[in-house]
């Protein structure tokens, strides 16, 4: 198999590429406290330690994922 210096150079940039899309992604999904993501699902369970009613719970993340929709629809997302 013969690779030119320039087919290692492309390889390399589309490796850092495709690992700098996969930690923005993991970021994105962690933080960002709207339901469907992990964030939104880690302030449910906070909330319902905290000994919230479920019903507070609910309105809160309703509240939050629709700021959050609101805010990404506004910033062009």
């Amino acid at each position: 198999f013969y690779q030119t210096s320039f087919d290692a150079a492309f390889l390399k940039a589309l490796c850092f590429g495709a690992i700098q899309i996969n930690v923005s992604l993991f970021l994105f999904n962690l933080f960002i406290p709207a339901y469907p993501l992990d964030g939104g699902r880690i302030l449910v369970n906070l909330l319902l330690m905290k000994e919230c009613t479920v019903e507070t719970t609910a309105k809160a993340c309703i509240g939050v994922s629709s700021f959050m929709a609101l805010l990404l629809l506004a910033c062009g997302g």
